[in-house]
């Protein structure tokens, strides 16, 4: 579960870098209108693949992570019970926060 928080943390934090690097280049740039709109939807269309990269690369390892906890504990759980259970019972270091 843990990875899968720090993830979504990761894309939250990309996201809000990538805008807040637009709305800088928007207000510091010194170029034109066309040339500036044309930076931007590159640097927009790199980091969506970018992200796109880490969530696969993350998404991938926590796969195989929870594959590596199923064949320890026997399978007695699906990831989808895991994950309702967690949602029901929060584990006990979230809920000292």
């Amino acid at each position: 579960m843990e990875s899968a928080k720090h993830g979504r943390s990761l894309f939250k934090g990309l996201l809000i870098g990538s805008l807040v690097g637009a709305v800088g280049a928007i207000v510091f740039a010194p170029k034109s209108g066309r040339k500036l709109r044309s930076d931007i939807k590159g640097e927009g269309e790199k980091a969506v693949r970018e992200t796109k990269r880490l969530y696969s690369g993350a998404r991938a390892k926590a796969d195989a992570v929870f594959e590596s906890a199923k064949d320890i504990f026997g399978g007695r759980e699906t990831r989808d019970e895991i994950i309702s259970r967690d949602l029901e019972e929060p584990d006990e270091f979230t809920a000292e926060a």
